[in-house]
């Protein structure tokens, strides 16, 4: 399994290799995309990212009173955070 600094996982492999090469295409970028907070199932974008914690920034317009919000997550954040397609 490959997953990002704070435990989110990216994808399965079945060769050490298969995922180097992800990561290695993927990196940093795979952070800027758009993220979904599982708790309140808020658009957000992830600010800060380290093996403890993630802190994200609120960027939901449908939810304007916590727009620019920052949340922290414990890591590893399991379900917390999802990737928007």
């Amino acid at each position: 399994m490959t997953e990002t600094v704070f435990g989110h996982e990216l994808d399965r492999f079945d060769y050490r290799a298969d995922a180097e090469t992800s990561l290695a295409a993927s990196g940093l970028a795979y952070l800027v995309d758009r993220w979904r907070l599982t708790d309140g199932d808020l658009a957000v974008q992830i600010i800060e990212a380290s093996p403890e914690r993630v802190t994200v920034l609120v960027i939901d317009f449908g939810a304007s009173e916590r727009y620019g919000e920052r949340i922290s997550l414990d890591a590893p954040v399991g379900d917390g955070l999802r990737r928007e397609p």
